[in-house]
């Protein structure tokens, strides 16, 4: 197999990691939780749901589309929760943004790793791009496992390794 080939299998394999660990915690959690923001400068789960569900959707329904013929997205409300952001809606979203994602990811050729997806403006590698991109839905993820660990407190579910007590 050739480098790209086994980095694109790589690289779907660890945001399918990603998913699952997001999933596993948020599975721990309780509904009137997912609102619950633990501070004015936090971000509620449903709110990291609801940010990473914008992002995909806008940005991998079409990669290669120029963005403004990519799906609109209203990033800035993504960080509130509004009234109609219940449990369903947000699960809802959460799954048919990652089939999107994982459908697209799921779509390219090892060719396409040279080719130029556009950011805000910038024009970044399709390499770099699913890495920066990573790094993104990695931090975020990590955000929903520490939420959902710290509502469930003793009562956590290891996703790893568990603790020694």
């Amino acid at each position: 197999m050739d480098f790209a080939s086994t980095y694109l299998e790589d690289i779907k394999q660890r945001y399918q990691h990603l998913k699952s660990l997001a999933d596993r915690a948020l599975a721990q959690v309780k509904d009137e939780e997912l609102p619950i923001a633990i501070d004015e400068e936090s971000n509620s789960l449903t709110v990291l749901m609801k940010h990473l569900s914008g992002n995909m959707i806008h940005f991998w329904t079409d990669p290669f589309s120029p963005e403004d013929e990519r799906p609109p997205r209203h990033r800035d409300l993504e960080f509130i929760v509004e009234e109609g952001d219940t449990k369903e809606v947000a699960f809802e979203r959460w799954e048919r943004a990652w089939d999107v994602f994982l459908e697209s990811l799921g779509r390219l050729k090892p060719d396409d790793l040279g080719r130029s997806i556009i950011l805000r403006g910038e024009e970044y590698m399709l390499l770099r791009f699913l890495n920066r991109n990573f790094r993104h839905y990695a931090v975020h993820i990590g955000q929903i496992m520490f939420l959902a660990k710290h509502f469930r407190g003793r009562d956590w579910q290891s996703l790893s390794v568990p603790r020694k007590r």
